[in-house]
């Protein structure tokens, strides 16, 4: 049973993390920029007794996907998805804040000027990613 202090800390204590059957312990390339070797495990939550006697937790988003698959299956359906993830990078300022100013704006998002003032960022995020089994079809 993994409990959690940030759990604890704000009395949200009526859950707990269970590893997943079947799930490996893989490691997060990413993570401390090398200079340690951390790994994750996939879990789901489950109420903490007495809260339904340690049943999932119904919001749980892993337990509720694999619920509709089986559902789906059962039908003789078969699920197939696909995502594309985008997201913004904004820089910080001399005092390490945030600023509303992204790193990269407009269709300047393409040159090969802005690609070289970031190279070393661009470069280190597609190695982690396919590091970590994410297919990148292109990247900035």
């Amino acid at each position: 049973m993994l409990h959690f202090k940030e759990m604890d800390e704000t009395h949200f204590s009526n859950a707990i993390m269970r590893p997943i059957p079947g799930t490996a312990l893989h490691l997060l390339p990413w993570a401390a920029e090398g200079k340690h070797r951390i790994g994750e495990v996939f879990c789901e939550s489950f109420w903490m007794p007495p809260y339904h006697d340690g049943a999932h937790q119904g919001a749980c988003t892993r337990y509720l996907a694999r619920t509709q698959l089986k559902r789906l299956s059962a039908l003789g359906y078969r699920f197939l998805s696909g995502h594309e993830a985008e997201f913004f990078m904004f820089r910080r300022d001399g005092d390490g804040e945030v600023t509303s100013r992204p790193m990269f704006h407009g269709v300047d998002v393409f040159s090969n000027l802005l690609l070289a003032e970031h190279e070393d960022l661009v470069c280190t995020m597609s190695k982690h990613l396919s590091a970590a089994g994410v297919e990148i079809h292109s990247i900035i």
